[in-house]
């Protein structure tokens, strides 16, 4: 802080601050989303993100970790490691509480009700450490709590989590104001440093990245200001810290993806999207959508129908407070002193940097665009605006009122920041609200679903979609659900796309009669689960030849759009169903078609106990001279000895094991290398892949 903000010892304990902020932040979340009588186990929220959100808590609940789930993803199971969520901070706390409760309803409202405590109380903690005062900081604290951010994000729970951004934060500011007059603190290198930074990088993968762009732009500015090495120093060891977290909790996708090879068909993202999401100034300042007030509320309305791009990002506003922070930190990066104010001064330029990282067509798409398409959200940063814009209001309050403080003052400032706070930054509408009315159909259905069924039956679901982010009418995550509110029983939704269980259940999906009958009993199935909202004439036209294979439903719910019909077990005749698909080393070649540059697989997945004669035909073409070898398990079947661009009608008959196993299609030295060889660039491609039970294809 400059020499203007002073720091007095307090009377009380500083943790008192800390709580007070915290409980009252933690009391406002509660009012706004619960609902009387008390029931924790009844979500705040259903559908859409936070289904897929209760889906990974049940999942670390369960099985102690989001990345294999057995119940789920029917017959083989489904991993998460296409989709990876480095969190390692979260998922301690659900580890914890899964001593307690393997309810994800109930940690799910714990979780999301506690974000609003423990930001405040991490944002009281960092304010009164770099100088602000017991009274302002209390009222910045639960300001940054009920930022709009965390109302619009509530079903990104994740997100709202967004505790770690102060200690980031506080760090940043030591860093950049390192031995300037008059502010208070040093930084080192430190045990208790470096455990929080792991414990803040912990909290996910935007905001440990957010976190190090600020931990190394304030080092830089740090050792330029006071041209010292130290800043440089203590700024690395942070750095490394957060990669370190990072790193480690990435390794078992990263070994996950060298034995069963990357998935393309998962969270592809384009660097285009770095503009797509980006960060508007407008909306930092603009009023937040659903505003309680119907003219700004309109006015937001106007805002997004007259502009490209609104989506996300409408949840980065900053409030009234936050706003004339903002301006002021801003206002002192450009016109301030850096000496004389050098904490103000040091939080503009936190802010100037984060605008210009994150700002559509800012320095954020460049790394999108050259370096990686992966972090597209750049308007999550807002939070972090968001903290050091209220820190900017705080400390232009210190300055101001020099020398002249009172308790008074400090109260009244309080009290006017906090009411503010309330009244126009939590949205007035657009929230949901728990209802266990709307809730209780939905636990009748799952519960006449489970009474109806044995214990570990599992059950396939239709419509078909992938997993995640599918656009299908029914939702991306809606066939989550009775998973989410059942116990006992396997479902076939959840596997990753591409992957053998997903695989396996889009071709069976398509099959209807006797081979829909024989793939589902053989493979273990009991039970049919028809959400008739995936379909635009409500699921009439498939469930005419479900009641004629299996019967009327067994459970049935007109008003919620669910049927459930029952599978018999095996009978002689029946024909399984074995997935093939291409495995590791193909790339798509349109249509089709694929091409690999080395030896790549076929999977082949039998969801039976037992082997199954399999036929399998595919075209394979190379661009050169080589000699290809199809090998299954440790037996090799056949081999080819082919010229550049000679094609070969390849035919292969295996006796395919229980579970997921692979075909390679392997490439060796050719006997006699042609002349063009030496101009073309190695390949084989593959087309044409068709298979059957023998004697049935």
């Amino acid at each position: 802080m400059s020499s203007e903000t002073r720091v007095v010892p307090p009377r009380i304990p500083a943790w008192v601050d800390d709580v007070v902020a915290a409980l009252f932040s933690l009391a406002v979340g509660a009012c706004v989303f619960l609902s009387w009588p008390l029931d924790l186990h009844t979500p705040i929220v259903t559908g859409g993100d936070a289904t897929s959100a209760q889906y990974v808590i049940k999942s670390i609940l369960e099985h102690g970790s989001y990345t294999r789930n057995p119940d789920v993803g029917a017959p083989f199971g489904a991993t998460m490691y296409d989709y990876p969520m480095p969190e390692p901070t979260h998922h301690a706390f659900f580890r914890l509480l899964g001593l307690f409760s393997k309810d994800p309803f109930l940690a799910f409202n714990l979780f999301y009700l506690l974000g609003f405590a423990v930001a405040a109380y991490t944002a009281c903690w960092a304010l009164r450490r770099n100088g602000i005062g017991r009274w302002p900081a209390i009222a910045g604290a639960i300001a940054f709590a009920l930022l709009p951010f965390h109302f619009r994000r509530f079903g990104h729970v994740f997100l709202a989590s967004y505790a770690a951004i102060p200690v980031f934060a506080h760090y940043t500011l030591q860093l950049a104001t390192y031995r300037a007059p008059h502010v208070p603190g040093t930084v080192r290198i430190g045990a208790l440093p470096l455990l929080a930074i792991a414990v803040a990088a912990g909290t996910g993968v935007y905001y440990a990245w957010f976190g190090l762009l600020f931990i190394v732009f304030a080092a830089a500015l740090g050792a330029a200001q006071s041209r010292r090495w130290q800043p440089l120093r203590v700024g690395a060891a942070f750095a490394a810290t957060i990669v370190a977290v990072i790193a480690l909790s990435l390794l078992p996708n990263a070994l996950y993806h060298a034995s069963e090879g990357a998935n393309a068909a998962v969270a592809a993202r384009q660097a285009f999207e770095s503009e797509m999401y980006g960060l508007r100034i407008t909306q930092l300042l603009f009023p937040t959508p659903g505003h309680r007030i119907a003219v700004l509320d309109a006015f937001m309305a106007d805002y997004k129908d007259s502009v490209q791009y609104v989506n996300e990002n409408s949840a980065a506003a900053l409030g009234i407070v936050g706003a004339i922070g903002f301006m002021i930190a801003l206002g002192a990066v450009f016109f301030g002193d850096a000496r004389r104010h050098a904490a103000l001064w040091a939080t503009g330029a936190a802010c100037a940097a984060g605008v210009l990282y994150a700002t559509i067509g800012g320095f954020g798409a460049i790394v999108g665009r050259l370096l990686t398409p992966e972090l597209r959200g750049l308007n999550r940063i807002s939070v972090f605006i968001g903290f050091f814009a209220l820190y900017a209001l705080l400390c232009a309050f210190e300055i101001a009122t020099r020398g002249r403080r009172r308790r008074a003052v400090d109260v009244a400032f309080t009290a006017v920041v906090v009411a503010v706070a309330c009244f126009d930054q939590i949205p007035g509408k657009g929230l949901v609200h728990q209802s266990a009315r709307v809730i209780a159909p939905r636990k009748a259905l799952y519960a006449r679903i489970r009474a109806a069924l044995p214990g570990g039956a599992r059950v396939f679901e239709l419509p078909y979609t992938y997993f995640p982010e599918s656009p299908h009418r029914v939702g991306s995550y809606s066939l989550l659900e009775p998973y989410l509110f059942t116990q006992g029983l396997e479902w076939s939704f959840g596997d990753m796309h591409g992957r053998p269980a997903d695989v396996w259940n889009e071709q069976v999906a398509a099959l209807d009669g006797d081979d829909l009958a024989g793939a589902l009993a053989l493979a273990g199935f009991s039970a049919i689960y028809v959400d008739r909202r995936g379909y635009e004439d409500g699921g009439a036209a498939v469930e005419r030849g479900l009641r004629a294979h299996f019967g009327a439903p067994i459970v049935e719910d007109a008003n919620l759009g669910r049927a459930v019909y029952r599978v018999p077990p095996p009978r002689p005749g029946m024909v399984p169903h074995v997935a093939v698909d291409l495995g590791r080393g193909w790339k798509a070649a349109g249509g089709d078609a694929a091409s690999a540059a080395g030896d790549a697989d076929l999977v082949v997945a039998n969801p039976t106990s037992s082997p199954v004669s399999l036929a399998l035909r595919f075209r394979l073409d190379s661009a050169t001279s080589r000699k290809l070898v199809l090998s299954y398990g440790d037996q090799v079947i056949t081999a080819y000895s082919v010229r550049g661009g000679e094609r070969v009608e390849a035919s292969v008959s295996i006796q395919a094991q229980p579970g997921v196993s692979r075909l390679l299609v392997g490439n060796e030295a050719p006997i006699a290398a042609a002349a063009q060889d030496a101009a073309t660039k190695p390949s084989v491609r593959i087309s044409g892949l068709a298979w059957g039970v023998t004697g049935r294809f």
